[in-house]
């Protein structure tokens, strides 16, 4: 065992991997070789380098919060890194970039949600149909969009929101002036029928 080998989670990864070379270094001159030094700076190598990917990830994620863009790929760096980070067992930034990825999910999450329901209601205005659904969706997405500070789509989707608003009420007045036409036509059926039973 070597005084100050053992990994102490500082990010002072060099320190272990000096100690260690020295050891090994010893040991070869002793004509040795102990299979556990090398294994060991090859553990804190593979920590040194899943630490360095959780800053990079750190800096990717906070730079794409920031500016709200770039979400996906800062998404997929993070994700990346913390999986490498648990699997070399390093916890130092972890939480943090946990916490990162927690945040730029739910942006995604919402753009993702924006996309699908301007698409519905898009559809729904082409073939008048499912209006009350995509109104509903589409209003909602806006409201997440505006409270997450996305203003990317948000025009569009208030365009889009008006129109289908526009859409349904053109409908809605078509059906009532149907029913009004359906209604004066079984009257003067009945009125018709009645003249001439008389």
């Amino acid at each position: 065992a070597l005084p100050g080998a053992e990994d102490d989670g500082d990010d002072d990864f060099q320190e272990h991997i000096r100690i260690l070379e020295k050891g090994i270094l010893h040991s070869k001159e002793k004509g040795e070789i102990d299979p556990q030094m090398l294994r060991s700076i090859a553990d804190e190598r593979a920590k040194e380098n899943a630490y360095k990917q959780i800053e990079i990830a750190i800096t990717v994620g906070q730079e794409a919060l920031n500016k709200k863009k770039g979400i996906s790929g800062a998404v997929a760096t993070l994700t990346t890194a913390i999986k490498e980070a648990e699997e070399d067992n390093v916890k130092l930034g972890v939480q943090r970039a946990r916490g990162l990825l927690e945040q730029l999910e739910v942006i995604q999450s919402a753009r993702d949600e924006m996309k699908a329901a301007i698409l519905q209601a898009n559809v729904s205005i082409h073939t008048v149909s499912g209006m009350d659904n995509a109104l509903s969706r589409l209003n909602q997405a806006i409201e997440v969009n505006r409270d997450l500070d996305l203003a990317d789509d948000i025009p569009r989707a208030q365009e889009l929101s008006e129109g289908l608003m526009r859409v349904k009420k053109a409908f809605v007045t078509l059906k009532a002036a149907v029913m009004q036409g359906e209604i004066a036509l079984k009257r003067e059926n009945f009125v018709t029928k009645k003249k001439t039973a008389s």
